[in-house]
């Protein structure tokens, strides 16, 4: 009975190791399916979070975009008034010019109408002087 006894605790034995190494197997197994959902949920959230940056990163430059195109479009604008204020301050200057020019003229006429008034007295004085001597004689 010994022998049987032996085969029927070699079978139970190695029905043990059998059924243990089908548990850890199953465990294994799990732990697998485990791991690569976890895999997947990992690589999906870095998926959505890489979109989410390049969302952000589009909206950055999209933002910079318009900040350049308003800046330029204000350089623009204020070069514009700049054209616009040395023109205007051309053609002030030169109506001043213009109205210096013409109080010169105006100026000089009236000069000269006095140098001819002095030299209109002096005559009229060598005349009155000429006809004193004149009569003297």
């Amino acid at each position: 009975m010994r022998v049987l006894d032996i085969c029927v605790a070699a079978i139970s034995a190695t029905t043990i190791v059998v059924v243990v190494s089908a548990a850890f197997t199953a465990v294994v197994a799990v732990a697998t399916v485990a791991a690569v959902i976890y895999a997947r949920r990992t690589v999906g959230e870095a998926h959505l979070t890489r979109t989410e940056s390049h969302a952000a990163h589009d909206a950055e430059i999209a933002a910079m975009e318009q900040a350049t195109t308003l800046a330029a479009e204000q350089h623009k604008q204020q070069i514009s008034e700049l054209q616009f204020a040395a023109s205007a301050a051309y053609a002030g200057h030169e109506e001043q010019m213009a109205a210096q020019k013409e109080v010169f003229r105006h100026d000089l006429i009236v000069r000269r109408l006095v140098q001819m008034q002095r030299v209109a007295e002096v005559l009229f004085d060598l005349i009155g002087a000429a006809r004193g001597v004149g009569t003297s004689l």
